[in-house]
């Protein structure tokens, strides 16, 4: 499950702002900075952020999983 934290490392490793991501993913930078505070948001946006991550590189490990 994509997290706050995920957002904001996944940005910082891409070197991408705020509008970075929202032109890559229509989702709004306020709703970008809302989810990255810790509020909620839809499931289908995460999801939609989330593959938008995974499409430019970034890879998500379950930390539950022992191989990380």
């Amino acid at each position: 499950m994509l997290t706050p934290v995920h957002v904001r490392m996944a940005r910082a490793a891409l070197k991408w702002s705020f509008v970075d991501l929202e032109k890559r993913t229509g989702v709004s930078k306020n709703t970008l900075v809302r989810f990255e505070a810790g509020r909620g948001i839809h499931h289908s946006t995460a999801i939609k952020i989330e593959e938008t991550l995974i499409r430019e590189g970034i890879l998500f490990s379950d930390e539950r999983d022992p191989r990380g």
